[in-house]
């Protein structure tokens, strides 16, 4: 399990059916008085795709990239055209003073975008953690700001190079997109329906990705895979702990999966690489070089070492 930080495709996005949703349990007695217990605090959004899917350029570009997320395995953006800006309306251009996303201390560099939704005296607070690049504006105390500070558009937070100072206000707008995975349905068959040459349809279902983990336990160790690749493979759990590698020239790089929700330990990985004259890079997600798996190398373990502050490094052994 992964997320691949690309996009859905966007002209099949639009048009699709779906929205928020939370889980309640109602118990209701013979009286008609009855009792509600609110299991999640935050709402999760479920897409019903098949509304967006006509064409057969679009079905062929829908199934390129089934197969590439290997069903619901990996986890993808999403643009929700319902609700994809920090703007009131949900669909405006966002702006620099769209959401108070914290107040200076003086120490603190580090800001969570959020997105608030107010009706009445209530409002419901919504962690914003995959922005779209470009689109990120932020404003100290109403003046927006050109530069002295970065996001992270995996995370969704903001860091400033200086901290702000002392009750300075923060506020930030930008475009977002909802991260989500096929639902399992769609991970056991993508039904396919080409009603003649030029149109079709298809119905796979979306769902988003909740303070998603993945334990130990649920990785896949059995057997091997066996890879001749002729340009950059990205590294799946799903594929088995034993891979081997021929790769068929040189400056080729293998991609280690997303580690943000993966456990610290290992191993991971066992790499094999039995071409004697090309040697492979291991890069982590956001293309840092871990090592390098030399032409003729019988097997390396790959285990990935956690500080416990939120600080995750792969090593190759």
């Amino acid at each position: 399990m992964g997320f691949h930080d690309v996009q859905f495709p966007d002209d099949i996005a639009y048009g699709t059916r779906g929205g928020p949703g939370f889980r309640t349990d109602v118990v209701e007695v013979d009286s008609g008085a009855e009792e509600r217990t609110a299991r999640w605090t935050h709402a999760r959004r479920r897409y019903d795709v098949a509304y967006g899917t006509r064409r057969h350029d679009q079905l062929s570009t829908l199934i390129d990239f089934y197969y590439a997320r290997e069903g619901a395995a990996n986890g993808f953006r999403f643009k929700d055209y319902h609700d994809f800006t920090t703007a009131a309306n949900h669909r405006d251009a966002p702006t620099a003073n769209d959401e108070i996303i914290g107040t200076g201390d003086g120490t603190e560099t580090d800001f969570q975008l959020v997105k608030r939704y107010t009706s009445g005296f209530q409002t419901y607070v919504r962690t914003i953690e995959k922005p779209v690049f470009g689109t990120v504006l932020v404003a100290l105390d109403g003046t927006p700001q050109g530069s002295g500070w970065t996001v992270d558009t995996t995370t969704g937070i903001v860091s400033f190079s200086v901290a702000p100072a002392l009750n300075v206000s923060v506020s930030a707008g930008c475009e977002f997109d909802v991260p989500v995975r096929f639902e399992e349905t769609t991970d056991e068959w993508l039904a396919l329906d080409y009603d003649d040459y030029s149109f079709g349809s298809a119905a796979p279902g979306l769902v988003e990705l909740v303070n998603e983990s993945q334990d130990q336990g649920d990785f896949f160790y059995g057997g091997a895979s066996v890879f001749t690749i002729t340009q950059d493979h990205s590294l799946s759990i799903g594929q088995g702990r034993v891979q081997t590698f021929d790769p068929q020239s040189s400056g080729l790089d293998l991609i280690l999966p997303d580690s943000t929700n993966l456990p610290g330990g290992g191993p991971y990985f066992y790499l094999a690489n039995v071409n004697g004259s090309n040697a492979l890079t291991v890069k982590d997600h956001l293309g840092a070089t871990v090592g390098t798996l030399a032409a003729s190398n019988t097997g390396t373990l790959v285990i990935l070492s956690d500080d416990g502050a939120g600080t995750k490094t792969w090593y190759m052994m």
